[in-house]
């Protein structure tokens, strides 16, 4: 293609000319906008590549053409854009944007583009460069990013659910046989079993929230909270891990750190045992400690910082950088060791920034490792945190407290329906009434009274929203406890719990646990005994 001209420097040797001759014409050449070049009169004297493809000319028909050819009404905008701006572009020293134009292909079609205006020196002469991008294109290209997102979302939102409903079928049964007073070697093994589904069922939720932050829709949800609740809560979940490897393990919180707190428990309490987990992983023998410190204060807010230390391995100063980086281990070699797919610190990462802080590394190769975040977080208003009813304080004050209790479980999965049903057989001596989709518990709801509604969301025929929604609607209903079961691990799907009049929601896969906390809110304290 003939791209005629060249720039003229106006100072220094011969060679200094040639390589800055050289060094414009490859940018020029390269430049993904469109680029014209015009003498004074307008017509076209240089142009890129990008430019030929934009407006669909080739080499032969380029050099006749004027400005006025590919932006009809560009003199008309420019004389606008000087009288009101009182900008002379011929003398202009930097370039100068002319908002949007119609633009014209050679075959007749047209599209809007992102026009900037500015001068340059070409063989002497002064000539005019116009940068032109396509925003047409730049919207559809936006609106395909945005449908390539949604899609992926929904594709690991469906996928999420195929993988989490047998895993409910698979950890609900193998805690229902742990229950029921195993041989020792069958503990051990179903205790395997419970064990890798829990690693995968982590790698699923890491995966599914690697994917809200690239798509920018990780939120936070901030409630009143107890700063002690959460460490607690986090060192037990670690508990099991720790003990099996001989570790021992203390928290602390410094006294100045105020308990009562606003903010994500949920996302704290993720980065704590994030961090945990990989000290418990790459630690063969000593402690791994949690600590909170203050770092900053304001009469409504605190600056916390979180550490855990552990006496484990230790990680190179020149592999610290990496990581928080996403898929990023070290090295291969600790990969195939001790597993993982790299995601949990990088998520850490993300989260501490949501929270307003931000998260580091500092470690010793064989005497071991302190990982920090930091979290910027309210200071609740208050003295207490509204106190959870008291829990049953074993199964058969559970079964006496539940005793009678007329419950429907809707769930369109055979094996779910197993697993909840066993489960409220154990936890507390319930035989539940049963129904396989919304259609089905509606037609219950209409003949019966229960005092407490187990709802499947996602079921053919009519999902659980909608069942929720005509089930409330009954007179005989109005303040039955509904509670969404879903296997859908994305957080706005609490709302649309709430949305469809239900009181609460439980993920996938059940727990023993989960359930006995869920009749103790809604059944033991709504029922007279």
């Amino acid at each position: 293609m003939n791209n005629p001209g060249e720039l003229r420097p106006s100072q220094g040797s011969e060679a200094a000319h040639g390589v800055a001759r050289s060094q414009f014409e490859q940018l020029f050449s390269l430049a993904p906008e469109a680029l014209l070049v015009t003498d004074a009169q307008g017509r076209l004297v240089k142009w890129n590549e990008a430019a030929a493809l934009m407006f669909g000319h080739d080499e032969h028909s380029m050099p006749s053409l004027c400005l006025d050819d590919f932006l009809p009404d560009h003199r008309q905008r420019v004389a606008v854009l000087q009288r009101d701006a009182q900008v002379d572009l011929t003398a202009a020293k930097e370039m100068s944007p002319c908002g949007t134009f119609m633009a014209h292909r050679r075959d007749g079609a047209m599209f809007e583009a992102e026009v900037s205006l500015g001068p340059l020196e070409l063989d002497g002469q002064p000539c005019m460069i116009a940068i032109v991008r396509n925003q047409t294109e730049m919207v559809l290209a936006r609106e395909r990013a945005e449908a390539a997102k949604l899609a992926k979302s929904t594709f690991l939102a469906n996928m999420s659910h195929e993988i989490r409903t047998p895993m409910n079928a698979i950890m609900g049964l193998t805690q229902l046989m742990l229950l029921e007073h195993p041989t020792p070697q069958q503990r051990d093994r179903l205790a395997l079993v419970m064990n890798a589904s829990k690693h995968l069922l982590g790698i699923i939720d890491d995966v599914l929230d690697l994917s809200r932050i690239e798509a920018g829709k990780l939120a936070l949800h901030p409630v009143d909270f107890k700063l002690d609740t959460v460490l607690g809560a986090a060192c037990a979940a670690l508990q099991d891990s720790m003990r099996a490897k001989g570790l021992t393990m203390d928290h602390h919180i410094d006294p100045q750190v105020p308990l009562l707190l606003h903010g994500d428990p949920r996302r704290l309490q993720q980065i704590l045992i994030n961090y945990g987990s990989n000290a418990a992983k790459f630690t063969h023998e000593g402690r791994v400690s949690l600590r909170v410190t203050l770092a900053e204060q304001s009469p409504s807010w605190v600056m916390l910082r979180f550490e855990v230390e552990d006496t484990g391995m230790g990680v190179p100063a020149e592999q610290q950088h990496r990581l928080f980086t996403t898929f990023e281990q070290v090295d291969a070699s600790m990969t195939r060791r001790h597993g993982g797919p790299g995601l949990g610190l990088a998520i850490s990462r993300h989260l501490a920034k949501l929270m307003g802080g931000e998260v580091g590394c500092t470690s010793v190769p064989g005497q071991g490792s302190l990982f920090w975040f930091t979290a910027r977080l309210q200071v609740a208003q208050g003295t207490a945190v509204a106190a959870e009813p008291n829990a049953p304080s074993n199964q058969v004050d559970m079964k006496l407290r539940c005793e009678g209790a007329r419950v429907l479980l809707v769930e369109d999965q055979a094996l779910g329906r197993l697993v909840a049903h066993d489960m409220l057989r154990y936890v507390a001596g319930i035989e539940a009434d049963t129904a396989s989709d919304g259609l089905e518990a509606l037609e219950r709801a209409k003949g019966q009274s229960y005092d407490l509604i187990l709802m499947d969301m996602q079921m053919p025929n009519m999902n659980g929203m909608d069942a929720s929604r005509h089930i409330r609607a009954l007179p005989a209903h109005a303040a039955t406890p509904i509670i969404g079961l879903t296997a859908n691990a994305f957080s706005e799907d609490r709302q649309r719990c709430l949305d469809a009049g239900m009181n609460e929601h439980m993920a996938k896969p059940l727990s023993v646990e989960a359930l006995t906390a869920v009749l103790t809110r809604w059944l033991t304290t709504t029922r007279s005994y």
